[in-house]
């Protein structure tokens, strides 16, 4: 950090792969998918977690929900048993 830093010289002697101007440069047909891709996995995470506003009050958790579990695991690694999910859940927190 420091004269080199992408923030402060930008376009001189930096490498533009590190600069954060990175999403400004380039083209909508590339931006669009990525943003749509974005907008439409928040909308599902959301709609697994929360509860509908019109049913409930606002910025109300599902009861059945527990962060971060979508529902997603191809390769059949979450434990079924609650003693072992918290087990592995904390392996993974102390790494």
């Amino acid at each position: 950090i420091g004269e080199s830093t992408p923030t402060i010289a930008y376009g001189t002697d930096v490498h533009h792969t590190i600069a954060n101007n990175q999403l400004a440069e380039l083209s909508v047909p590339l931006l669009l998918p990525l943003f749509l891709a974005i907008n439409f996995s928040e909308a599902f995470r959301a709609s697994k977690g929360w509860v509908n506003p019109k049913e409930g009050s606002l910025f109300t958790l599902n009861d059945a929900y527990y962060p971060g579990d979508l529902g997603f695991d191809p390769l059949g690694l979450k434990p079924t048993e609650a003693k072992a999910f918290s087990d592995m859940q904390e392996g993974e927190l102390n790494n």
